[in-house]
């Protein structure tokens, strides 16, 4: 339900609960995991990642924003200098994190899918002829 309500809020992402949901799905419900995985909007960001390691250019400026945000409201509410040291770093590892994760997929690895379905159809008419 995160997920999707980040879809619609503009500072609440949405690709970080919807990946989770995906996980979460898969050793549970295997009908949900089965919709997130074909039919739902986000089948392709979920395909892309899970096949690829791909986080979207935009999710990644959207990831990068609500970091931010968040640390600086905690920071005005919360004067524990440990807490804002553990929950800075934090932050700085995943945003490197996903920083460091490619924003497409290569062309030639995007298609491959189709070069093997080609490479199948011609064995299929070969041995029709």
């Amino acid at each position: 339900m995160l997920g999707l309500l980040g879809a619609i809020v503009p500072l609440l992402p949405s690709t970080c609960f919807i990946l989770l949901a995906t996980w979460a799905f898969s050793k549970s419900s295997p009908k949900f995991h089965s919709w997130l995985t074909q039919r739902s909007p986000f089948s392709s960001t979920i395909k892309n990642w899970q096949k690829h390691r791909v986080v979207p250019k935009q999710a990644k400026v959207a990831a990068g924003f609500s970091l931010v945000t968040s640390f600086i409201i905690t920071y005005m509410f919360v004067k524990n200098e440990n807490v804002l040291i553990a929950l800075g770093l934090g932050m700085i590892v995943l945003l490197g994190y996903l920083l460091t994760r490619k924003s497409l997929v290569n062309n030639e690895i995007k298609y491959s899918h189709i070069d093997e379905s080609h490479q199948r159809a011609n064995k299929t008419l070969f041995f029709v002829r």
